[in-house]
């Protein structure tokens, strides 16, 4: 792909570059087709590859020893996979899987790695990224130690659409466990109770968002914080 610097970028990352920090790995950048469940980044292990999404969505997912999960954030277009390699390091603890499917691009990490040592812009904009899916991992804590299932679907709900190009969004009631952190009857519940207010209409795998603010509304204080940090320091 010696040409991918004039391409038109979706994933915002990309996008923001300047033309000769693109080119110092752009000839690496390989187009992917991204599947739900695909293993992108794998716990302890070291990071082959790095990521940049245009569409779907990956869930970044912490576990304990005894094999129980929870999503500790997302990424979708506005980022990066694995934020370790911009930090630096070779491996990741957390374990990185796509949630909806989509497509982008991919590249060796140590070719990225070369070029972030080279171009002291392109690691600014990446280390400025990690801070910001810091802050989305820190509120994401702060959610589910203070608010209701039901809010906390609302507020996941609205990250997700922030990263999507529909207004549905594929989602089964076990993959809403994971993410929330609850059992599959809670979800139901959380499910069930958004739906009654009209913002959302679940079928058949799939939640139609229909009415945003009132998501946000249910969302409170949930949402918005990372977000508008995220663009107050992107760019």
């Amino acid at each position: 792909m010696s040409g991918a610097v004039q391409i038109n970028f979706k994933n915002e990352l990309l996008a923001r570059l300047s033309p000769s920090d693109l080119s110092l790995f752009s000839a690496e950048l390989v187009p992917v087709q991204f599947e739900k469940r695909d293993l992108l980044i794998a716990a302890d292990k070291t990071i082959q590859r790095t990521y940049f999404l245009e569409s779907g969505i990956a869930s970044v997912v912490a576990s304990t020893a005894d094999g129980t999960q929870t999503e500790v954030g997302i990424i979708g277009k506005e980022g990066m996979i694995d934020v370790a390699t911009a930090l630096g390091s070779v491996t990741a603890p957390l374990e990185i899987f796509i949630q909806a499917p989509g497509h982008g691009y991919s590249l060796p990490s140590l070719v990225f790695q070369e070029a972030l040592s080279k171009s002291r812009t392109l690691h600014a904009v990446m280390l400025a990224y990690a801070q910001a899916f810091l802050v989305q991992v820190s509120h994401t804590t702060l959610a589910a130690a203070s608010q209701s299932i039901k809010a906390r679907l609302a507020r996941w709900l609205l990250m997700c659409d922030d990263r999507t190009a529909g207004a549905e969004i594929p989602m089964t009631h076990e993959f809403l466990s994971l993410m929330l952190s609850v059992r599959r009857p809670g979800v139901t519940e959380a499910v069930q109770a958004v739906e009654a207010t009209g913002a959302i209409r679940a079928h058949r795998g799939m939640i139609e968002i229909r009415d945003r603010e009132l998501l946000k509304q249910i969302a409170g204080d949930g949402y918005g914080g990372p977000e508008a940090y995220a663009s107050k320091h992107s760019g």
